[in-house]
């Protein structure tokens, strides 16, 4: 599909629900920017946002993180530019050609660090700093396992 595009369910349930849908191409207000999706996280939330267990808004996007190119930005936007790369989190629709996200969920990317790679692992990422710093708050000395391959 040549046009913008984005995955998108319209009531809960199995994978069947899924559908992919032509879009018009967003575009960002302020404080806001527009990223071409080069790659999108997949996490095992996304089926508890499918199935209905995390229940959505519907009609909505699925995927929650995803790393592509900057191609425009909104009023008040600094610091990010057409061209740049970037990490992003979404609240649901990171699974879509074009995505339009705040500019201060986004992340630039390192030379040497593919949008695959950043896509995949920034909310993983998080997630586990999230458990070990401000949760269990683990300090010098102590040890932790931090695993869950599904999610």
């Amino acid at each position: 599909m040549n046009e913008p595009y984005r995955i998108v369910i319209r009531s809960h349930g199995g994978p069947d629900v899924i559908e992919c849908e032509a879009i018009a191409l967003p575009q960002p207000g302020p404080g806001e920017v527009r990223i071409r999706v080069a790659a999108s996280g997949l996490n095992f939330i996304d089926t508890y946002h499918r199935a209905g267990l995390y229940p959505l808004a519907l009609p909505s996007g699925l995927g929650v993180e995803g790393a592509g190119t900057v191609e425009s930005i909104g009023d008040g936007v600094t610091g990010l530019h057409p061209g740049d790369r970037v990490a992003m989190l979404v609240q649901a629709g990171s699974y879509a050609s074009h995505v339009v996200v705040p500019a201060a969920m986004t992340v630039a990317l390192p030379d040497g660090v593919s949008e695959a790679l950043a896509a995949g692992a920034l909310m993983k990422g998080l997630t586990s700093w999230m458990l070990i710093e401000p949760c269990a708050r683990i300090r010098a000395g102590q040890s932790a396992l931090v695993h869950g391959a599904a999610g």
